[in-house]
């Protein structure tokens, strides 16, 4: 494996797959959710996804937390700008959103944009712009 200097590569041990975070609305793009999932264990990866369900953590904890242990984010995304916690001034969608790049590398990002206006898919350096 090459690398290069002052960078050490990660080999992962079998049992370590490459985490994929999932950030979308739970109800608006279900589908789209169902299909990433399918597509990332196809792909033989570990789709991390915030499902609903008791938990003893709070959300947005449990969403930071499973981020920060995440090598690709991807987000889907469509009309719905997701709900605002009280005492918080983002949704939770752009908490992520902002989380994700601020600490993955500017080219490990996919971003799905559907909703009323033609679909489109986004990858590659995020714009300055968001």
């Amino acid at each position: 494996m090459v690398t290069q200097p002052g960078h050490s590569a990660v080999i992962r041990t079998p049992d370590q797959r490459i985490r994929v975070f999932v950030s979308s609305t739970l109800r608006e793009l279900a589908e789209e959710r169902d299909a990433a999932r399918s597509a990332i264990e196809r792909l033989r990866l570990a789709p991390v996804m915030f499902e609903l369900g008791a938990r003893p953590h709070p959300p947005r904890d449990l969403y930071r937390s499973y981020l920060a242990q995440s090598d690709v984010f991807i987000g889907i995304y469509g009309a719905s700008y997701g709900w605002i916690a009280p005492d918080e001034d983002v949704s939770g969608l752009e908490d992520e959103y902002n989380l994700a790049c601020a600490r993955i590398s500017s080219t490990d990002h996919v971003l799905w944009c559907g909703g009323e206006a033609a679909p489109m898919l986004c990858t590659g350096p995020r714009s300055p712009h968001r």
